[in-house]
């Protein structure tokens, strides 16, 4: 997880050896759902999950919410654990935005204090300030000791990653090797206890922002609604006009989302399981195809994976993925 832009589609890519999602070079998201990949990794069956940043581009931040919180809460019903959360930042970005704040507090609210340990906070696009490593390491210490403080300060790890393969693959082995799985405590409000995206405390943080914006957003409409009654040409009449319809639709944006916050989640549970047992079938397809391809001594190594790993799908098949961890990014 992490702002829009700060790497997360792109270091999945580099731990899967191949572009297999789309990264963004503009200013836009590319990231418009939440993505996942299998692969094993030292034998061990991991989904790397890619999602999309609360300031995205293309979805308001309750989409987003409602999306994570989704696929989410499948794992949970699943039986999938989490064997760590990513939160991705950008080291060349130098300046702190309002909406890096606000993702950072939907980030520890989705977590709770105690997922907070399960946490590894990623710096990342080290190889594109390999001749600015003075001021990269002073950007460093102070996001660990203002932005990232209270997540490291409650248990989170850290690590740079500098765009390559190996550096990716070492974070996520360093992390395996703990054996360490978990769940976080909104996915069993959200399965077990039925609650709504407004009940969970990253869905209160949500709506406390929403209500703000409203309340700006309704001082605005009245003071240009004055300047209007005031306005005696037509041009600076049409100007406020066009400023006054912004101003509401922005507000009846802020509206809609509050309305979002209060969606029940049994439909969209139908729409993630069955999105899950067909990346499944993608995964078995991919294995037959390398056998056919195999060398004899290459086959006895793939056999012996898929083996493994038909073992953790079939039980996956049955509701049951206890044998598959998921690493969120």
């Amino acid at each position: 997880m992490g702002p829009t832009g700060a790497g997360k589609s792109s270091f999945i890519n580099t731990v899967l050896g191949t572009n297999r999602f789309k990264v963004g070079e503009g200013l836009g998201s590319e990231t418009k759902s939440v993505q996942d990949e299998l692969l094993q990794i030292d034998g061990r069956l991991v989904r790397l999950v890619d999602t999309p940043g609360f300031d995205d581009t293309n979805l308001t931040d309750t989409q987003v919410l409602e999306m994570i919180v989704t696929w989410m809460s499948v794992q949970y019903k699943q039986k999938t654990k989490f064997a760590v959360i990513l939160y991705l930042r950008d080291i060349t970005e130098f300046r702190m935005k309002g909406s890096d704040v606000t993702n950072v507090r939907m980030f520890r609210a989705l977590c709770g204090t105690k997922g907070l340990e399960n946490v590894v906070v990623v710096t990342t696009k080290w190889n594109l300030m390999a001749d600015k490593m003075g001021v990269a390491r002073g950007r460093e210490e102070e996001l660990q000791s203002d932005y990232l403080k209270l997540m490291l300060s409650s248990g989170a790890e850290y690590a740079r990653h500098d765009g390559t393969s190996n550096s990716s693959r070492a974070i996520l082995r360093k992390i395996l090797r703990k054996n360490k799985a978990f769940y976080l405590d909104f996915q069993r409000e959200i399965v077990d206890e039925g609650k709504r995206l407004s009940e969970i405390e990253a869905g209160r943080v949500l709506q406390e922002q929403l209500l703000e914006l409203e309340e700006k957003h309704t001082a605005n409409l009245q003071a240009l609604s004055d300047e209007l009654a005031q306005a005696h040409s037509e041009k600076m009449r049409e100007a406020l006009e066009e400023q006054r319809r912004t101003a509401a639709e922005a507000m009846e944006n802020a509206k809609q989302q509050q309305r979002q916050l209060e969606n029940t989640f049994s439909e969209k549970f139908a729409e993630q399981e069955k999105m899950f047992r067909k990346m499944l079938e993608n995964l078995r397809g991919e294995y037959e195809e390398k056998l056919e391809k195999a060398s004899d001594e290459e086959r006895e190594k793939l056999l012996k994976q898929q083996a493994e790993l038909e073992r953790a799908l079939k039980a996956a098949d049955k509701g049951d993925s206890s044998l598959m961890w998921s690493v969120v990014s």
